[in-house]
């Protein structure tokens, strides 16, 4: 079988190196440079698959961790008014103080009416001593009268946008009316019950 092909000598002679190296040496000097091409290209393969990754990856990742360090901002709902009902409430004077829990939204105001025998009496506007908490401390129940005694009687909670709240403290300050009260609630539908208690005079 014939020498030659792969281990073809280089030109310079027969006197050149390539005629004194062993077979062996000749076949490494021969495949050594086709190793170490293979070897430079796995090389820069690497290279390159490593510096071709998506370039929205890292992005991806960091926009990822922003958004789930932001806060979430909730809002709390309003709470309904209510009232506290007292510890004895079956057994209350002529002058009682109320108290309530909750929310007034923006722009409305919180009256105080007292119903008995179909008519309504303003008793006037809550304040509030706190975030969701609203008081009247004078509350009439009634009259002096013997007849106003041993009688349910039912307090109403109303709130009252701007146009309701005039007719109502128009009201209020009519002496007429608040001796003897009122079919309706004033303000028409702009004056809305929000809530109610009932409580029993015995004294």
């Amino acid at each position: 079988m014939s020498s030659s092909g792969n281990t073809s000598p280089p030109p310079g002679g027969s006197g050149s190196w390539w005629s004194r190296m062993s077979r062996s040496e000749q076949i490494i000097a021969a495949v050594s440079p086709a190793f170490v091409a293979g070897i430079s290209a796995i090389v820069v393969a690497l290279i390159n698959q490593s510096s071709s990754s998506p370039p929205g990856a890292s992005a991806n990742i960091s926009s990822t961790a922003v958004a789930s360090a932001s806060p979430v901002v909730t809002k709390s709902a309003p709470a309904p008014l209510s009232f506290n009902k007292p510890s004895n409430w079956e057994a209350e004077g002529k002058v009682v103080s109320v108290s309530l829990t909750g929310t007034v939204p923006h722009g409305e105001h919180l009256w105080i009416f007292v119903r008995h025998a179909g008519n309504y009496y303003v008793q006037g506007l809550a304040t509030s001593p706190g975030p969701n908490l609203w008081s009247l401390s004078s509350v009439n129940l009634g009259s002096g009268q013997t007849i106003d005694i041993n009688s349910w009687y039912t307090i109403y909670a109303v709130l009252a946008n701007s146009k309701a709240n005039k007719r109502i403290q128009a009201e209020y300050n009519n002496p007429h009316d608040i001796n003897y009260g009122m079919s309706t609630i004033p303000g028409g539908s702009g004056a809305e019950k929000a809530t109610y208690i009932n409580l029993y005079r015995n004294h």
